[in-house]
């Protein structure tokens, strides 16, 4: 049974290397990723933003130069994300402006005043004047039931995610105070905010909506992370100046790698007692040899 579950292993592992794993040099890879005029004009403009490559929409060209953008990273997205994408959201300007789309790359030229030419060459960039920060705060909310609603919701062309939030779980508000906010910490586990208001808000970070794992506090409080705008996140902010905290709790991932390891210690240790003797022999023999070399 043993040699049965090593060579399934093996061959599983085969299939994935071949498959899946192509490795290459690190100056094989280098060299495929040359920096060019658009990625020296959007390095000089860094920020809490992301950019939309438009013929290259799913390339992980401008990624390897640490640029978002919200073509993703990898082929497998979340089902949320995904809403999107077969919807074609991004088209509308609006999603744009709620997902930090600051910058614009494409080939040929845009029409309309939302967008201005920032950078001319043979891609061109245009900035998008209208785009919203990486947090803010609005005005209403409006309830969505489930995912379906919530999607058509912000599909909408009367949908302004800069003064209303679409929200699940959460009945509808209007008249809500706009405050003020400052990102003072960013990582890819930890997201620290500063807010001020004169009364109770409701804060909308434009990062991707998951569930399990993430935790948000006001002031060292637990507060409740809503599903806001089919993907972003959302949390109710009462009146004055909060600290509020998003991150990812690993504790399960850390308990289970204490489990992984003291598993296997008593694996060996089980291993090592059953076959005292033969290691005994081993060692003693190991021993011998090495005194006739020596001698």
């Amino acid at each position: 049974m043993g040699a049965i579950l090593v060579g399934l292993t093996l061959v599983d592992l085969w299939l994935v290397n071949g498959e899946f794993i192509h490795l290459r040099s690190e100056r094989a890879a280098r060299s495929g990723y040359r920096s060019t005029e658009v990625v020296k004009f959007l390095d000089s403009n860094r920020g809490l933003h992301r950019i939309m490559p438009l013929e290259q929409f799913n390339t992980n060209w401008y990624a390897y130069f640490g640029h978002a953008t919200v073509g993703g990273y990898r082929p497998v997205k979340l089902r949320s994300y995904q809403d999107l994408l077969d919807a074609q959201a991004l088209n509308s300007g609006a999603v744009q402006d709620m997902l930090n789309v600051k910058y614009i790359i494409s080939g040929r030229a845009l029409p309309g005043d939302r967008y201005r030419l920032v950078f001319q060459g043979s891609t061109n960039v245009y900035e998008n004047s209208s785009v919203l920060p990486k947090a803010w705060f609005v005005e209403n909310i409006l309830p969505a039931e489930d995912m379906t609603s919530s999607l058509e919701a912000i599909l909408n062309p009367d949908f302004d995610p800069r003064r209303t939030a679409v929200v699940q779980g959460r009945d509808g508000i209007s008249g809500l105070t706009v405050g003020t906010v400052e990102v003072t910490e960013y990582s890819e586990n930890r997201i620290t905010l500063e807010t001020e208001s004169d009364g109770e808000g409701f804060l909308v970070l434009s990062e991707n909506y998951y569930g399990p794992g993430w935790n948000a506090t006001v002031d060292g409080t637990e507060a409740e992370i809503h599903r806001t705008n089919h993907v972003l996140r959302g949390v109710a902010v009462p009146g004055g100046n909060h600290t509020v905290v998003f991150s990812a709790d690993d504790s399960t991932y850390r308990t289970a790698r204490f489990v992984s390891l003291l598993g296997l210690l008593m694996t060996l240790t089980v291993l090592a007692a059953l076959h005292r003797s033969n290691l005994q022999e081993f060692a003693n023999s190991f021993m011998k040899s090495k005194q006739r070399i020596g001698g």
